[in-house]
């Protein structure tokens, strides 16, 4: 049975104490329950009965925002303790700069999405403080816990003026070994579904939207020339596609769109092989001019050489480890899909990273990934 949470302020902060979190409601009202593998959240729009209609275009846009909200990180370094040479654990806050956050909000602004699916995003609590300071609180965060112990989550931004009810449902749970204390994902693996307003909690939605951030490769080849990472966003993939197949069964003919960082190139890396096997396919290969897979790079960083440790003699490491992957009932609806790339405060294309301190400077590491569907012709779809 749902609790429903009667939200009796617009603004303001409504603590659910039994989930560990904070909300921020606006313009949703909020139910929750249980799932299978984790929370489960029912959205429903208050502008039901506002007469509002929604857009005949919908722009979904995916973007890692690199660290936002206040993260603390803790190293090793070695220090002369009492004239000992001893290793000393040293804490450090991360934080994302006001600039940094100006040229998120401009390419965001550029976009203009209805729906956001973000990675790397602190807390609930972040993600909404961001779209009230940046983004004209013209957003509604919606983010459940994960499982990553720094609190690197996942989280969907959805558009206040939609004339839509949302349903967004956890996998942090998810397991290959059938085991609720082995869950195979890093973060978690949420999808929010999008009904139109009023519709029935068990209606077929309109389409399923998955956020994904997969394992890091941090740790990778340091044993025995073995990726553990690799085989750990393998397993990912396999239990991204069993759930994906789970609810295909549930909701026939489902459009079903993932967006997030996959953490390797997933043009040619082996651990996505089962996505295209299974019959998801590159968002950007449905754009009219799509843009040619060389040039789909979206992370940048600079790799020091080994041998000459000096930052004037690093080089430029350039991938595309960002994706949208689309099934092929998603795929006839995309009128556009492209790259956003970096822009400047004043929203003027900032270029290719030359250096790390450009690298820095940039709203993210990572470049964002935009697409646009024909909404209406997907309503459509539903009623026939």
């Amino acid at each position: 049975m749902l609790s429903r949470i009667v939200i009796v302020v617009l603004v303001g902060a409504l603590s659910s104490v039994s989930f560990g979190r904070t909300f921020i409601p606006a313009c949703i009202n909020t139910y929750i329950s249980s799932g299978k593998y984790g929370e489960r959240y029912f959205l429903d729009s208050t502008n039901a009965n506002s007469g509002i209609k929604n857009p005949d275009q919908l722009k979904i846009v995916s973007q890692n925002f690199e660290n936002l909200g206040q993260f603390k990180e803790f190293s090793r370094i070695k220090q002369l303790v009492n004239g000992v040479l001893t290793q000393v654990k040293v804490e450090k806050t991360i934080e994302r700069s006001y600039g940094q956050n100006l040229r998120m909000a401009a390419r965001l602004k550029a976009q203009d999405p209805d729906i956001i699916i973000g990675m790397e995003v602190k807390d609930i609590e972040s993600g909404q403080k961001f779209a009230q300071e940046f983004l004209d609180d013209k957003y509604q965060a919606i983010l459940i816990e994960g499982n990553d112990q720094r609190g690197i989550d996942v989280c969907f931004f959805v558009k206040r003026t939609l004339n839509l009810d949302f349903e967004v449902e956890s996998h942090k749970k998810y397991s290959l070994t059938n085991d609720p204390n082995d869950p195979v994902f890093s973060r978690d693996l949420p999808v929010l579904y999008v009904r139109q307003a009023g519709a029935s909690k068990s209606s077929q939605p309109l389409m399923a939207v998955f956020a994904s951030h997969l394992k890091s490769q941090l740790g990778a080849n340091k044993k025995n020339g073995i990726d553990k990472t690799a085989i750990k966003r393998t397993e990912q993939v396999e239990a991204s596609l069993q759930i994906m197949t789970e609810i295909k069964k549930k909701y026939p003919g489902i459009p079903m769109v993932m967006g997030g960082d996959f953490n390797n190139d997933v043009r040619m890396a082996r651990e996505f092989e089962g996505l295209y096997a299974w019959g998801l396919a590159d968002a950007l290969d449905f754009d009219r001019n799509p843009i040619p897979k060389a040039a789909r790079n979206t992370h940048y960083f600079f790799k020091l050489d080994g041998e000459t440790p000096d930052p004037s003699d690093s080089v430029l490491v350039s991938s595309q480890i960002d994706g949208m992957f689309v099934n092929s009932e998603f795929s006839k609806y995309i009128l556009q899909a492209g790259i956003q790339r970096d822009l400047r405060p004043d929203g003027t294309p900032a270029g290719i990273p030359k250096d790390a301190d450009a690298v820095n400077k940039r709203a993210s590491d990572h470049d964002g990934l935009f697409l646009v569907i024909d909404f209406a012709k997907m309503v459509l779809g539903l009623k026939q």
